[in-house]
């Protein structure tokens, strides 16, 4: 009887705030399944779900994964189940799946896919028992929230099944990263990877590596080769440990022309990038490795791939009056997804001048985080020739270019702007400089990013500068 009592109350409750919503505009997606909850503990665990369900956590590329997998699906016909609109903690989790039913709590969708914050699983996969595990990768993140990576696997291997067996659940997870390939053994494991390219190195480059140690025997692990951080291809020396095996196989990933050619089963498919950056080549991988996974049809993948793009909330790229505009989510509070946006940008051809709004909107309510995050950051590739100018923005900005200091920007580079949305002002505009927008990730920050973009291309189509 609670879980009915939960059910629709929680319906009626949604659609209440959504008629709210429309004339106060907040969102409250997240309300109707705090209340499921709290009538009824288990009502997650009783709703009705998909047959085939697919859970992406991991520490980056849930979100963009989960985005390219759900038009994948689509896009081979089904209908699918996703919690977009929601959040990626038990709440949001919950609402997804409520929308999913009927009152008679009736399944509508045939396959499920679901993000999931990493610290929710011990909440989630108890009522939740996925088809498909996804694990993008593990890194350091908050390290207020989430401490260490290690950590982070613990509290994913935890709270998987204790009675694994293969024909249960796959777990489809990077094989080129140490700490989350090792998870879910027991399970049926799928692996993707990428072969040795362009730029990657015998030895880690960065500030911080989480996987220097080997996890049998804690001897000093041997990379074979390092993309960044602890991605690469590792072994162990001392008592023979490796990474496995990869099933899905990137080969010649081609930047200029744009593809690479994915080797599976000892088949050769080329494939379109959606992208010619390291971490969405792999989002890619990884929703390339599912879709096969599902419908057994490189050719449904390869068909599925041909109009995909990286969503607009993630990253954008135009042409304005002759000169590139880049958008592009540099994660707050993560020292590796920033330090990856920071390597891109530096990498890119051309001179730049770059506006860096990379406070964490929570943070600047509450003055909460934890700044140590900017030392793990890699900084320094900032300090680029190519980029001529950097404006700093939103409370810390003058902490960010402390850090920028440290790392070796010259002073006269760096302008400093206390409010975020005043940024694109100090551009310079300088012809033939093309201009980058490094912001958070949060909702509030897209609409900030879309205003400013606004202006910049208004300045660079009339403007007296441009």
């Amino acid at each position: 009887m609670r879980f009915w009592i939960a059910l629709y109350m929680a319906k009626l409750c949604e659609v209440l705030m959504k008629l709210v919503g429309r004339f106060f505009g907040f969102k409250g997606t997240c309300f109707p399944g705090k209340l499921a909850l709290k009538i009824c503990p288990d009502f997650l665990g009783r709703l009705a779900k998909p047959v085939k369900l697919i859970a992406v956590t991991g520490t980056d590329g849930k979100t963009t994964t989960c985005n390219l997998l759900i038009e994948g699906l689509q896009k081979c016909g089904m209908k699918v189940l996703a919690n977009q609109t929601g959040t990626n903690i038990l709440p949001g989790v919950a609402v997804a799946f409520m929308d999913g039913v009927t009152l008679g709590n009736k399944c509508k969708y045939e396959v499920g896919v679901i993000e999931i914050d990493e610290r929710s699983a011990p909440h989630v996969f108890p009522r939740l028992r996925p088809t498909y595990l996804v694990v993008t990768n593990l890194f350091r993140d908050s390290l207020k929230r989430n401490a260490h990576p290690e950590f982070i696997f613990n509290i994913l291997e935890n709270s998987l099944p204790k009675d694994r067996k293969p024909e249960d659940m796959t777990i489809i997870t990077n094989g080129d990263d140490v700490i989350s390939s090792r998870l879910g053994e027991g399970f049926r494991r799928v692996c993707f990877g990428i072969d040795r390219m362009e730029g990657d190195t015998d030895h880690c480059q960065n500030i911080i590596n989480d996987a220097r140690i080997c996890p049998c025997c804690h001897h000093p692990l041997t990379y074979d080769w390092v993309r960044y951080h602890h991605i690469g291809r590792a072994h162990c020396d001392h008592c023979g440990f490796k990474l496995p095996d990869i099933d899905y196989r990137a080969v010649q990933v081609d930047m200029d022309n744009m593809t690479m050619t994915v080797l599976h089963g000892g088949e050769e498919t080329k494939v379109k990038l959606i992208s010619n950056t390291v971490f969405n080549i792999y989002n890619q991988l990884t929703m390339m490795t599912v879709l096969h996974e599902i419908t057994g049809s490189m050719e449904k993948v390869n068909t599925a791939l041909e109009s995909m793009k990286v969503t607009k909330a993630r990253m954008t790229d135009r042409v304005v009056a002759g000169r590139k505009l880049i958008t592009c989510v540099a994660k707050d509070s993560n020292a590796i997804a920033c330090s990856l946006v920071f390597k891109y940008t530096a990498g890119e051809p051309g001179r730049k001048e770059v506006m860096l709004n990379i406070d964490e909107i929570f943070d600047n309510r509450d003055s909460y985080e934890i700044l140590s995050w900017m030392y793990d950051c890699d900084f320094e590739f900032l300090n680029h020739p190519s980029i001529e100018k950097i404006i700093i923005g939103g409370k810390r900005c003058r902490d960010v270019r402390f850090r920028l200091l440290l790392a070796g920007v010259p002073e006269d580079r760096m302008t400093v702007c206390d409010r975020e949305e005043d940024v694109w002002q100090y551009l310079s505009y300088a012809p033939g400089v093309d201009i980058y927008l490094l912001h958070d990730m949060y909702f509030i920050s897209q609409a900030q990013a879309d205003s400013i973009v606004a202006h910049v291309t208004e300045k660079l189509e009339g403007g007296t500068k441009a």
